[in-house]
């Protein structure tokens, strides 16, 4: 039987599993019980603690504060009462499964919500017995109605213990779907693990590959050694505001105009010029808007620069301006050279590659482009250098093909990411 309590006597804990008001949600219900009745109330403990019902509370709550009452099982509530069930059982565990299979039967906990709640379930039960596993959890999902079949709440499982482990992180917290707060959480947890095992790696240079950390304009590089240069340094255009940018492991320098213009220009100074060889290759990511005039200063500077930019067509990207044109899916590369040093291989102006899908570094190119352009120009025992080289697709690029390869990066993160793929 259900007995009546004033709504402000009841206490809500401090741990308990919804973290969020979802105040859309507890103003339609609110309406509803206030239309069509209160149809089970709260469960709380003795001592008034809240058990199970938080938006009902809240809904109730919300119709006091107006002065408005409503029905419960036929019957007119006082103003300020609430229905409530005593929990059978004071015994903490118990309390918690309560709220926590209530919770799981509800439709609009948010996906990192529910996840945790998911995740509570399964340790709430492995904590009982050791040999407990995610199938015994999913058909504990199945009994309780909140998947239907078992197969599938196998991957619920194994998706929201995933999800849970980054419940906290800003991104994954605002993600409107499970899906999307999956993807967010696995390149999470992808970042974390790389990060981890560069730590674990020595500092040592491996044979034929070279990281040096910070600012490539730090460093004395060798002289007359690099057959070929490929960078895709910060093309000027803000894109660490944007799209999937703001999303991945960034980089901690901007992408502005100086930054652009300081890479051209050490591509242009003499000290770079000084460490390649006569006859060298340069791939230059950058802003297809500017390269003319990109074209002439490369150009003046001793560079051949082939007349038209190589086109990347990535299949994605986004919509710098949604209401007025397309989406901008390619990006641009200058080929040029010193020496007029032939390639060693003819491959298209057009290059159709997929977008790396998970990304660690913001603007991380995929490791196939590379390959394409580097078969261009470099073969066993020559030299490569990226001066901008993030997470370290360059080492990926050139792994196992006797190449010998230089990155350079500013960002102590993504340092500890490249060493991981040399």
């Amino acid at each position: 039987m259900a007995s009546l309590l004033n709504v402000n006597t009841i206490e809500i804990p401090k741990d308990r599993q919804r973290a969020e008001s979802a105040d859309k949600h507890i103003k339609e219900l609110a309406d509803s019980i206030l239309a069509n009745g209160l149809i089970n109330p709260i469960t709380v403990t003795k001592d008034r603690q809240l058990v199970a019902g938080f938006c009902r509370l809240s809904a109730v709550r919300s119709l006091a504060a107006s002065g408005k009452t409503f029905l419960y099982d036929g019957q007119q509530v006082p103003p300020n009462q609430i229905p409530v069930l005593l929990a059978s059982s004071e015994e903490p565990r118990i309390l918690f499964r309560i709220e926590l299979e209530e919770n799981l039967r509800r439709k609009n906990l948010s996906p990192a919500e529910q996840a945790r709640a998911v995740a509570r379930l399964h340790a709430f039960f492995a904590e009982q017995n050791v040999s407990w596993t995610q199938e015994q959890t999913a058909q504990k999902l199945v009994e309780h109605e909140v998947v239907e079949e078992e197969s599938t709440a196998k991957k619920d499982v194994s998706r929201a213990l995933l999800i849970a482990a980054h419940a906290d992180d800003e991104d994954v917290k605002k993600a409107k779907t499970e899906n999307e707060a999956y993807k967010l959480a696995k390149k999470k947890s992808e970042q974390l693990f790389a990060r981890a095992l560069g730590e674990l790696l020595e500092e040592e240079e491996q044979e034929y590959n070279i990281l040096f950390e910070g600012s490539y304009t730090d460093f004395e590089l060798p002289l007359e050694t690099y057959d070929c240069i490929i960078v895709d340094p910060p093309y000027g255009i803000e894109a660490h505001a944007f799209g999937e940018q703001t999303k991945a492991l960034s980089h901690t320098y901007k992408d502005d105009q100086l930054a652009a213009i300081e890479a051209k220009n050490f591509l242009l100074s003499e000290k770079l010029l000084a460490s390649c060889k006569s006859k060298m290759h340069l791939f230059f990511f950058h802003d297809i808007r500017f390269f003319s005039l990109l074209r002439l200063q490369f150009e003046a500077g001793g560079y051949y620069v082939w007349p038209t930019p190589v086109i990347w067509a990535k299949g994605t990207g986004h919509m710098p301006q949604p209401d007025y044109g397309p989406q901008r899916s390619y990006e641009a590369i200058i080929f040029a050279s010193r020496g007029r040093k032939p390639v060693i291989r003819h491959g298209s102006d057009v290059i159709f590659c997929r977008a790396e899908p998970d990304k660690i570094h913001s603007a991380q190119k995929p490791v196939a482009l590379y390959e394409e352009l580097l078969s261009w120009s470099v073969g066993p025992g020559d030299h490569v250098l990226d001066f901008c080289c993030g997470s370290g697709t360059i080492f990926a690029a050139t792994k196992g093909k006797n190449i010998y390869t230089t990155g350079i990066e500013i960002d102590k993160e993504m340092c500890k990411i490249a060493r991981t793929r040399m």
